[in-house]
């Protein structure tokens, strides 16, 4: 990486939450989504995700989150949490090349919250002499209405800006 250093955040790849209803019985928006980014000297990303779910038709119990570029290093540590619901299952895995995030939990028709937390390695790259840092928070023709979306990032004290 060189010494330059410049930040670009790409707002452009979101979650979805899917349940085992057919999609025209469900109804749901994203009323919150908090996303941290600390950047390591070592280029990877420790990324916490806080998604707030409102769930206005049907009942669901399975969302999944889109994470990152298909270029980046290895997606680990991935934890899901909320603190209205159980989340019974977590797993990780691609569809069409981009890596994702899969949890479920008790049907649920009531708004709930989720924070979603995962390290991904080697996420920070060097094009024309600057290192550019790169995470995709909403999916390109993502159609889930989202009210809010905060995203910071936090880059490292070793970091010459």
């Amino acid at each position: 990486m060189s010494g330059s250093s410049i930040l670009r955040l790409s707002v452009v790849a979101l979650l979805l939450a899917a349940g085992p209803a057919a999609a025209q019985e469900q109804q749901y928006v994203l009323s919150e989504m908090d996303v941290t980014v600390h950047v390591r000297p070592d280029g990877g990303y420790e990324v916490q995700e806080s998604i707030a779910y409102d769930f206005q038709q049907g009942a669901f119990s399975r969302a999944y989150r889109s994470v990152v570029r298909e270029d980046a290093g290895a997606l680990r540590a991935v934890a899901v949490t909320s603190p209205e619901t159980s989340v019974d299952s977590v797993r990780t895995g691609e569809t069409d090349g981009v890596r994702q995030v899969w949890w479920s939990f008790p049907d649920r028709s009531a708004p709930a919250r989720f924070d979603v937390q995962y390290v991904l390695d080697e996420a920070l790259y060097e094009r024309g002499g600057r290192n550019v840092a790169r995470l995709d928070v909403m999916a390109d023709g993502a159609v889930v209405p989202t009210r809010t979306v905060d995203v910071q990032v936090i880059l490292p004290a070793a970091f010459d800006l």
